[in-house]
């Protein structure tokens, strides 16, 4: 009997690109063909197709690397970029990818050179910068708030560990930005080159999920505390040093008593790295699922204007929510509702009725500052004070 029915089923599917708010970006100054004297192995040049390309100036300003070892290929040891990458992979925990992108002689200032690198590779988060001075950094601040990156800089600054107010820290402090730390380090090797603790930093934290770390008592690997007893008198960072860099929103990498350790993983304006990250993590989650459901909707093409519509963007947004509650990494709160009355409250999300929204932005088909969410990030302990009485 001949079939009169044929069933086709198309699955309808859409899937969303999101920018990494992992992987590490090593910014640092050399020629395509710096390999003479220069950071490049002898024959290597900074191309597009990975490493050797010579005699061409058909070059790229990115590389991608996936271990230490790879990246030896290119870079000389004693170079401040290899050391860099070699700290980044050498953490108990580490990247995936490293990227690092060229600063060259033509670029007016680090603006130029991340908007460069920008353009050929967005996949990276944590800035680095290896040949940066107080004036780039400077401008590395501004640029990394305004593209939803984070610049650590490492320093050893003489003014930084005093009670100057004109040094670079305070000069960041005063700036309030939320997405530049700065580093403080009295460590240097052989070459007299800063011992890598913002790669060391970056490269433990960019290898862990938002929401699930503090910078704070992170352990490194091939790093010296700055009050490391192995200093030399004159050169170890005194209590009062140290103070003094965290009272200006500083870090360093410190001895404890359960060990040496990173504190306090702020940024210049006092928030914390991790705060940082999650709420821009959290903020692409919301935006993709809902995106998802404004291009894939359950029934049609559309999401209609309706209050069934814009619960279907509801439903999208509690879903993320309750996904990042499970996991932890947002906490119940207390709140206060309508009546005044205060409740217990894993998340909000407060949506305009369809009918209370003008005619016009509905003929112009625009739901606008109607949606309303409110959570809390658990956070993490840092400091425990204990109270006892002990009786005999």
């Amino acid at each position: 009997m001949t079939n009169l029915i044929t069933f086709n089923l198309q699955v309808k599917d859409a899937t969303a690109k999101q920018v990494t708010l992992s992987n590490p970006l090593v910014v640092g100054e050399f020629a395509y063909d710096d390999n003479v004297s220069g950071v490049l192995q002898p024959t290597v040049y900074f191309t597009d197709d990975g490493l050797i390309k010579s005699g061409t100036n058909n070059y790229i300003r990115t590389m991608a690397f996936n271990s230490a070892l790879e990246a030896a290929d290119v870079f000389v040891s004693t170079s401040k970029i290899y050391k860099a990458i070699a700290m980044l992979f050498a953490q108990a925990v580490s990247p995936e990818t490293v990227y690092v992108g060229q600063a060259r002689t033509t670029d007016t200032d680090r603006s130029s050179t991340l908007n460069a690198i920008l353009a050929e590779e967005d996949d990276f988060y944590y800035v680095l910068d290896v040949d940066a001075d107080n004036t780039d950094a400077a401008v590395i601040s501004i640029w990394v708030e305004a593209n939803d990156r984070y610049f650590h800089y490492l320093t050893n600054d003489a003014d930084v560990i005093t009670t100057a107010t004109d040094d670079i820290a305070s000069t960041l402090k005063a700036s309030n930005y939320n997405s530049t730390e700065v580093i403080y380090t009295n460590e240097v090797d052989t070459d007299t080159h800063l011992v890598r603790h913002d790669a060391g930093i970056v490269g433990f934290i960019s290898a862990l999920r938002p929401g699930t770390y503090t910078e704070m008592f992170l352990k490194l690997t091939g790093c010296k505390a700055v009050d490391s007893t192995t200093y030399a008198v004159g050169t170890k960072l005194t209590s009062t040093n140290i103070t003094n860099v965290l009272n200006k929103n500083g870090n360093v990498f410190s001895s404890s008593n359960v060990g040496d350790i990173y504190r306090e993983g702020t940024a210049v304006s006092g928030r914390f790295e991790d705060v940082q990250r999650y709420s821009r993590y959290l903020k692409q989650q919301i935006i993709t699922a809902v995106s998802l459901v404004l291009v894939n909707p359950p029934s049609g093409n559309k999401v209609p204007y309706t209050d069934g519509g814009v619960n279907m963007i509801r439903s999208a947004i509690a879903e993320i929510l309750e996904f990042e509650i499970g996991l932890g990494r947002l906490t119940p709160f207390t709140t206060t509702d309508i009546n005044g009355v205060q409740q217990y409250t894993k998340y909000e999300i407060d949506v305009t009725a369809v009918a209370d929204v003008t005619t016009a932005e509905r003929n112009a088909r625009e739901y606008l500052n109607k949606i309303t969410i409110k959570v809390r990030y658990s956070g993490a302990i840092h400091k425990v004070e204990i109270d006892g009485d002990m009786y005999v």
